[in-house]
């Protein structure tokens, strides 16, 4: 569980040097912490392989306590839905938000914390391995699954050569925009259904 202190100036200059000539204070979120998603997802997708009867890219039809997918339906004392967006129809309050992340790389900057977010700009950094960054924000409402638009980029990189100008020199290694569940309150839920 992480605590939440305010850091005033001096603070912020032993934390993150490169920030502290351009803002005056900042939150610090002691004990936050992040993982790499994508390795995270491949060693469960490696240790399921083994594990469960794996099925990809099929129709699959979830009730409380059975599982249908490929007109094969099967029972199950607790049936977890995890389909996100695919759960619309069963869940007509999800709505989807579009994600933009961009991957940079950049050697020898110097942040240091685990992440940061920007409260005047909508955006993430997330140090990852070998000097690259992962910056990335959930702009806006978004109806289709397009691709990455050239505003939602120039926004996500204004914002972080805003926050740190050592980004204007970053390589970009990697750029994509996604779709992701949330609620109106954007909050996690978890919804138990017993019918």
């Amino acid at each position: 569980m992480s605590s939440i202190r305010e850091l005033n100036a001096r603070e912020l200059a032993e934390f993150e040097p490169d920030l502290s000539s351009r803002f005056a204070k900042a939150l610090f979120m002691q004990g936050e912490g992040q993982i790499d998603n994508r390795q995270l997802l491949k060693a469960f997708r490696h240790e399921l392989e083994y594990r469960v009867n794996w099925i990809s890219n099929a129709c699959v039809e979830v009730a409380p306590y059975s599982v249908s997918v490929q007109n094969t339906k099967d029972e199950f004392s607790l049936v977890i839905d995890c389909r996100g967006l695919s759960a619309k129809n069963d869940l007509p309050a999800l709505r989807r938000l579009e994600a933009n992340l961009l991957l940079s790389q950049r050697p020898g900057h110097t942040l240091t914390t685990d992440s940061l977010y920007a409260s005047r700009f909508p955006i993430y950094i997330v140090p990852r391995q070998n000097s690259k960054y992962l910056i990335g924000a959930t702009s806006f409402e978004s109806g289709d699954m397009r691709g990455v638009t050239v505003q939602s980029t120039f926004e996500l990189l204004s914002a972080a050569v805003s926050l740190h100008s050592g980004f204007a020199l970053a390589e970009i290694v990697e750029l994509r925009s996604n779709r992701r569940p949330a609620f109106l309150d954007n909050n996690p839920r978890i919804v138990i259904s017993l019918d």
